[in-house]
C-alpha cells in the first residue's frame, strides 16, 4: 500500500540510484510508484460496488496526447471560444450556462474545466467504444457544474439529457 511505500522508499530510484537532493526528484519518484497503486485501489473498489467500465485511462494523459488542446479546437470552430483580459474563455453562456468559463487563465494554464471538455470530449468520439451517452456521477458539492457541463454538451452539437446524464450523490 501507499504508507508502505513511503515507509521503504530509502531514497533509492527504479535503477537503485540514490534520488537527488531537489524535493522535485523525490515527489516525482514517489509518485511515480504510487499513482498505479493508487489506481489499482481504485479499479478494485470499483469492482467491489459492482461498477464497470470499457475504458480507464488518467487524467494527465488527456493533457500529454494534446487531447485538452483539440477540445478547445473544436469549440473554437464552433465560436465558442473567446479571449479577454489575457484568458481564454468558452462562451457557455450561448449554450443555457449562467456564466461563462475561463478554460485557459491569463497565467497560460489550464483550468480544471479544460480537462472536463477534453475528457467529454474524448468520451463521445474515442475510435474505439465510443460512448453514445456520458454518465457522470458528482458529488452534491459539484452541484454547481451541472449547468456548464450540460452547455459543453450542447456545445458539441450534442443533446443535454441524451448524451450526457448528471446524476448528484452525497456520502452519509
Amino acid at each position: 500500500n501507499l504508507t508502505a511505500l513511503a515507509h521503504q522508499d530509502q531514497g533509492l530510484n527504479d535503477d537503485g540510484e540514490p534520488l537527488g537532493e531537489d524535493d522535485t526528484e523525490v515527489r516525482e519518484e514517489f509518485r511515480k510508484r504510487a499513482v498505479p497503486m493508487m489506481f489499482d485501489e481504485i479499479q478494485k473498489s470499483m469492482k467491489d460496488f459492482r461498477v464497470n467500465f470499457d475504458v480507464w485511462f488518467h487524467e494527465n494523459s488527456l493533457y500529454a496526447d494534446k487531447k485538452v488542446e483539440a477540445a478547445i479546437e473544436e469549440l473554437k470552430s464552433h465560436g465558442d471560444i473567446y479571449d479577454k483580459d489575457g484568458a481564454t474563455w468558452f462562451e457557455s453562456t450561448k449554450h443555457g450556462d449562467d456564466k461563462d468559463r475561463v478554460i485557459i487563465k491569463s497565467n497560460g494554464e489550464f483550468a480544471y474545466f479544460a480537462a472536463d471538455i477534453a475528457y467529454y470530449w474524448d468520451k463521445r468520439h474515442r475510435a474505439e467504444n465510443p460512448a453514445d451517452v456520458a454518465i457522470y456521477m458528482l458529488g452534491a458539492d459539484h452541484h454547481g457544474y451541472i449547468g456548464r457541463m450540460m452547455a459543453m454538451c450542447a456545445a458539441f452539437g450534442d443533446e443535454p439529457g441524451k448524451n450526457m446524464q448528471i446524476l448528484i450523490g452525497q456520502l452519509v
